[in-house]
């Protein structure tokens, strides 16, 4: 569990991290031993929250779009649901 928050660390320092640019085999496979539901790669994971929360928070104008809080509200439930043995949480 550890060792996938250090993961997830490591993404967030890199700006214009995508995962598309990086060959599968490149990843630390020891540390995501606990996948997410129905396979669902962790990188993938982090790239449908990451586009999710940037659609969501305008940094430039400091605004919400509240268009799209029934997604982040499907995502949440989404993510309890069936990920909760990934025992994730929203620390930085």
């Amino acid at each position: 569990l550890s060792g996938q928050r250090s993961s997830f660390r490591k993404l967030e320092a890199q700006s214009a991290y995508n995962s598309l640019l990086h060959h599968p085999s490149s990843f630390d496979v020891e540390s995501l031993k606990n996948q997410p539901y129905m396979n669902e790669k962790m990188i993938l994971m982090y790239d449908r929250w990451r586009k999710l929360l940037k659609g969501f928070y305008n940094d430039k104008t400091g605004n919400f779009d509240c268009s799209k809080i029934p997604d982040v509200y499907d995502s949440v439930k989404y993510d309890l649901i069936h990920n909760k043995h990934l025992g994730l949480d929203m620390e930085r």
